[in-house]
């Protein structure tokens, strides 16, 4: 019987999972002639499929075509910055620990590995630097804007892990108290990380944000593409981490098992 619940429990759970986005733009659809009613139909389809695009795989959002220069407002862009918001809303003020551990038993291992890494999660913050090479030419990107996305964890686990497949798309360097992932862009996509020796945190992070840095992937693509001469991007996503959090057992050989499966 507790097989037949968790199995009908965690189909429920994947379909609300896997259609929010497209619930999300229905739900606004279905109220413009009510609680909506003061958005003109236009604007409303507009907030409908911005909202619905948060869950579309990158190239249906990177690979559309953009006016942004000529329409007033640019789908494109919106589309861009709520998939950004949504990826970004990683911190523990989304978990409450007691009624996590009090409800732990009942979730099913996707649940747990997810609110469990929110639990670990202090905050994500963003910032950029800009450096000028003054011996490049005005046209050869003499100014390099570097976007970098910090993840402060209050968890440490720097353990050798157990990983038969490498990360693609990015390159970890060991920074302090902290794992740096570079982004790449163009063919670069395609190569796995070189690290040899990949530890539980970086496995567990990378497993968690994996939709993130697919997204910045595609975002470093698309801000080569439209930049102007003068400017290139490189993006970096900044794990910071401190040994303050004591995870409980049972949460961590959560976490274990669901990146082992």
């Amino acid at each position: 019987m507790v097989d037949v619940f968790n199995s009908v429990y965690g189909y429920f759970e994947t379909l609300v999972r896997d259609n929010h986005a497209k619930d999300s733009a229905k739900f606004i659809r279905d109220r413009s002639n009510s609680l909506l009613n003061y958005l003109e139909p236009t604007l409303l389809s507009f907030v409908a499929k911005v909202s619905e695009s948060h869950g579309y795989e990158v190239m249906d959002v990177y690979g559309l075509k953009s006016r942004a220069k000529d329409d007033t407002i640019s789908i494109k862009y919106l589309m861009i910055l709520i998939r950004l918001a949504d990826l970004l809303d990683v911190a523990n003020d989304r978990v409450n620990y007691h009624l996590l551990r009090q409800n732990l038993k009942n979730l099913s291992e996707t649940s747990k590995f997810h609110w469990i890494s929110h639990l670990v999660t202090d905050k994500i913050e963003l910032d950029t630097d800009y450096v000028t090479d003054e011996k490049a030419a005005m046209g050869d990107k003499p100014i390099t804007e570097t976007i970098n996305l910090k993840l402060y964890l209050n968890f440490k686990q720097l353990t050798v892990a157990r990983k038969a497949m490498k990360c693609q798309g990015c390159q970890m360097v060991q920074g302090k108290n902290c794992l740096i992932i570079k982004i790449q862009d163009g063919d670069d996509r395609t190569m796995v990380c070189d690290e040899s020796l990949c530890t539980v945190l970086c496995c567990w992070m990378m497993r968690k944000h994996d939709w993130l840095v697919k997204e910045l992937g595609a975002l470093k693509d698309y801000l080569f593409s439209v930049n102007n001469s003068l400017f290139k991007t490189e993006i970096n996503f900044v794990i910071n981490y401190r040994d303050e959090m004591k995870l409980d057992a049972d949460m961590f050989d959560s976490v274990q098992d669901y990146l082992d499966a």
